[in-house]
C-alpha cells in the first residue's frame, strides 16, 4: 500500500522490503497515542536502518478535508515521529 508522508511525499510499503516494519496507528485526539510518540521515536532511533517505524495518523473529518488548524495540529504531532504517514 502507499500513503503520503507528513511532507506530502508518496511512500510505498514495498520500498521497505527486507526490513522489520513497526506500524503505529494514532490520532491527534487520542491523548495516550500522542503521549507515546516520543518513546516510539526513541525506539526508532535506537534501531537504526534495520527497523522502520511508521506512524499512521488516523484523523477523520466529516468533509474528508481537515481545516488548516486541524492539519497543522496533525503535522505538529507527526513531526515528533519520522517517518509519519498521514491518512486523512
Amino acid at each position: 500500500f502507499a500513503l503520503k508522508d507528513s511532507q506530502g511525499q508518496l511512500q510505498r510499503l514495498e520500498a521497505l522490503k527486507g526490513k522489520w516494519v513497526v506500524v503505529n496507528f494514532w490520532a491527534t485526539w487520542c491523548a495516550p497515542c500522542v503521549k507515546e510518540i516520543p518513546e516510539i521515536a526513541e525506539f526508532a532511533k535506537s534501531q537504526g536502518d534495520k527497523t522502520r517505524v511508521i506512524g499512521i495518523a488516523l484523523d477523520w473529518y466529516n468533509d474528508d478535508q481537515p481545516t488548516a488548524a486541524e492539519e497543522k495540529k496533525i503535522r505538529a504531532a507527526a513531526s515528533l515521529m519520522h517517518p509519519c504517514w498521514v491518512m486523512m
